[in-house]
């Protein structure tokens, strides 16, 4: 379907180019830097959505997830603390390391934790919390945002769906996708104004 869609995409934007240099009236050439943008914006769909369902390059190697729970949170630090936003770790022990590919594993609590300050942007707490037995690793994020309503509870994985003003909804089905490729199981419990907790199990085999 991604390869269908590419191919009149494509030609959009070849034509587009064409009509952009050859205009000297600036309004004119504005409207195809427009055409241009949405073909980027269209394109950069296909791609989340391609990453929803096909599993991209990947190198597995053993990895350390509280390493890269960290390593995601970084990314966070400047925005948590300008949101107000007090951010609790709390991992019970060092669990041993999994195979898998670091990206893909990090690429599962950078969108937890995109959605999660999404919700608190008057400030709030995101907890991340990591323990282990011998056979499976769990790791659990919660906000203190607004919450989940019920009628929305059970479509929060589906591709395209989405509460933001701005966004695809893709953010979640990739999370989906991702801890079910390692064989691990995601649930989530919420309610309407007591914040939302994600909770991801993966197998330590």
């Amino acid at each position: 379907m991604a390869h269908e869609i590419r191919n009149p995409l494509n030609a959009i934007s070849l034509f587009g180019q064409i009509l952009q240099s050859g205009m000297d009236d600036p309004e004119k050439a504005s409207y195809a830097d427009k055409i241009l943008r949405e073909v980027d914006r269209i394109d950069g769909i296909l791609v989340q959505l391609l990453a929803t369902c096909k599993r991209p390059r990947f190198e597995l190697q053993l990895v350390s997830v509280p390493e890269i729970i960290d390593r995601a949170l970084e990314g966070f630090v400047d925005q948590a603390a300008a949101q107000g936003v007090e951010v609790v770790r709390e991992f019970g022990g060092e669990p041993p390391q999994i195979l898998a590919d670091a990206s893909e594993i990090e690429q599962i609590f950078t969108n937890l934790f995109i959605n999660s300050l999404y919700e608190m942007a008057e400030g709030g707490r995101l907890g991340i919390r990591l323990c282990h037995d011998e056979k499976t690793l769990s790791v659990s994020v919660s906000d203190t945002g607004s919450g989940i309503s019920e009628e929305n509870l059970g479509q929060v994985f589906d591709p395209f769906f989405t509460t933001k003003a701005k966004g695809t909804g893709f953010g979640l089905s990739v999370v989906l996708r991702i801890v079910k490729t390692y064989r691990g199981r995601i649930s989530v419990e919420s309610s309407e104004g007591k914040g939302t907790t994600f909770h991801i199990q993966l197998p330590l085999s």
